[in-house]
C-alpha cells in the first residue's frame, strides 16, 4: 500500500476547514435572519398595540399612556402605515424561509464535516488513488449542498471571514492541548 501524497493530504485539510467554515456560516446566517424576523414582528406587534390604543381610546388616556401632552387621530394614522410598512417588509424579505434554508445547509455542510473528519482520520490507511477519489466525492457533495445558495442567500463577507478565523482559532486551540504533555 502506497501512502497519501501531500498534495491529498493538504486537500483533505483545507476540505475540512471549508467544510466547517460553511457549516458555522450557516448556522450564524440563521441565527441572524431568526433574530430580524423576531424583531421585526415584535416591531409589528408592538405598532399594532399602539394603534389600537391611539384609535380607540379617548385622547386623554392615549396621552397619558403615551406621556404627550396631545395625541391625535392622525398619530394613529402615522403608526398605522409605520405597521405596514414593517409588515410589507417582514413579507418582502421573507427571513423565516432565510432561517430555514440557511438552517437546512447548517446541517447538510455539517454532514459534510463529518465525512471530511472520518477521511482525514484514515489518511494514514489508504492508498494516494483511495484518498484522492474520496477527496473528489467529497468536494461534489459540497458542490451539490451550496450549489444554488448565491441567489436565496446573501454571501456576507465580513461574517465569512469571522467564521475563517474561528475555525483556524479552533484548529490551534486544539493542536495547542494536544501537544501539552
Amino acid at each position: 500500500m502506497s501512502s497519501v501524497s501531500e498534495a491529498h493530504i493538504r486537500q483533505a485539510w483545507l476540505g475540512l476547514l471549508d467544510s466547517e467554515r460553511l457549516t458555522r456560516y450557516y448556522s450564524y446566517l440563521a441565527a441572524r435572519f431568526q433574530q430580524r424576523h423576531r424583531w421585526i414582528t415584535l416591531g409589528v406587534t408592538a405598532g399594532s398595540v399602539a394603534t389600537a390604543i391611539l384609535s380607540w381610546a379617548p385622547s386623554n388616556v392615549a396621552s397619558t399612556i403615551f406621556d404627550s401632552k396631545s395625541v391625535s387621530v392622525s398619530d394613529a394614522g402615522l403608526v398605522s402605515i409605520a405597521v405596514a410598512g414593517a409588515a410589507i417588509w417582514l413579507l418582502l424579505a421573507d427571513y423565516s424561509r432565510r432561517s430555514l434554508h440557511a438552517s437546512t445547509l447548517e446541517s447538510d455542510c455539517n454532514e459534510i464535516v463529518l465525512q471530511w473528519k472520518m477521511l482525514w482520520s484514515e489518511m494514514a490507511n489508504l492508498d494516494d488513488q483511495l484518498a484522492a477519489k474520496r477527496i473528489r466525492d467529497l468536494e461534489l457533495s459540497g458542490s451539490r449542498v451550496t450549489k444554488h445558495v448565491s441567489s436565496r442567500l446573501p454571501l456576507l463577507s465580513r461574517l465569512n471571514k469571522r467564521c475563517a478565523h474561528e475555525v483556524y482559532k479552533e484548529i490551534q486551540n486544539e493542536q495547542r492541548q494536544q501537544s501539552r504533555p
